[in-house]
């Protein structure tokens, strides 16, 4: 078996998921756990539009390039993270977030 970690973040007190993937075999088997860290406001911020400019180029300008291949997973692990990242910015700011 093989095992290989992948980190996930989180923002102001929320925990994201982390994915520990064991490949045994063909197989593979993902588990999840969470991690939380403590942002000050502005780097939240800060953090957050950096992700929704990832996020814009991973949808909008990636596909365009030569020889790209689309991850859809990985584009909605980048959507899960701005979520969580918008509903922390907004938590923090004293506005009411929607409940997932």
């Amino acid at each position: 078996m093989d095992f290989q970690a992948e980190n996930g973040s989180a923002a102001a007190g929320l925990s994201a998921p982390t994915a520990l993937k064991i490949f045994n075999g063909d197989k593979m088997i993902v588990k999840m756990k969470k991690v939380s860290i403590q942002l000050s406001l502005d780097e939240l911020q800060e953090l957050l539009e950096l992700v929704e400019n990832q996020l814009f180029r991973m949808k909008f300008i990636d596909p365009k390039l030569p020889g790209h291949k689309v991850k859809p997973d990985k584009i909605d692990a980048a959507n899960s993270a701005v979520k969580v990242l918008k509903d922390a910015f907004k938590a923090a700011k004293g506005f009411k977030t929607t409940a997932a």
